[in-house]
């Protein structure tokens, strides 16, 4: 399931350094950068009312519609002040619709393993695998069904089931879970 592609509009950044960011901030707008492979930075402003619509977390796809057109991009980097519950600067990758690129993925467990009823304990090892694909074919979570997982028993990079179009990068014989029977205390 490839999540579809979010629309946001960017307002144009001509005057750049710290003290006109945080300027920008007080009025509402978060300073951003787009960066392409072989083009210079380009510089932007998002409404931070808008931002906040958008669920940000792991990949995320966007249309960036800018007065020179429209920038496919993936968010790389947010930065937060927690203390404030501010975003203070959002990174941008420009994309190519139609060139396969390297992405980090969630993975998710579906269910609760057989192994847990016979005295073991759940695992995981990964919590993020690498995958190849086209942009809009990067899936919000690699889902993984561990309800079959017994005692002494791990799910590998291998065995998960990619959506179409999508091809592990991360090394086939890593665990993803596992589940492991408790340790006997020595006396």
């Amino acid at each position: 399931m490839a999540r579809k592609s979010t629309v946001i509009t960017v307002l144009p950044r001509n005057e750049l350094g710290t003290s006109n960011s945080r300027k920008a901030r007080r009025q509402g707008k978060i300073p951003c950068v787009v960066y392409g492979a072989g083009k210079q930075p380009q510089q932007f402003f998002v409404e931070e009312n808008k931002w906040k619509e958008i669920p940000v977390s792991d990949v995320h796809l966007v249309e960036l519609i800018s007065p020179e057109g429209k920038i496919n991009a993936l968010i790389k980097d947010v930065q937060y002040d927690y203390l404030k519950g501010l975003t203070l600067h959002v990174d941008f990758q420009e994309v190519r619709m139609d060139q396969v690129i390297e992405a980090e993925v969630p993975v998710h467990g579906i269910g609760t393993p057989i192994g847990l009823s016979q005295g073991g304990f759940l695992e995981q090892v990964l919590h993020t695998i690498k995958i190849e694909a086209l942009p809009a074919n990067i899936p919000s979570a690699i889902e993984v069904d561990i309800s079959g997982l017994e005692l002494e028993k791990a799910i590998h990079v291998s065995e998960l089931k990619m959506p179409e179009g999508v091809k592990p990068v991360t090394d086939g014989n890593q665990t993803v879970f596992h589940v492991l029977a408790p340790k006997a205390e020595e006396e």
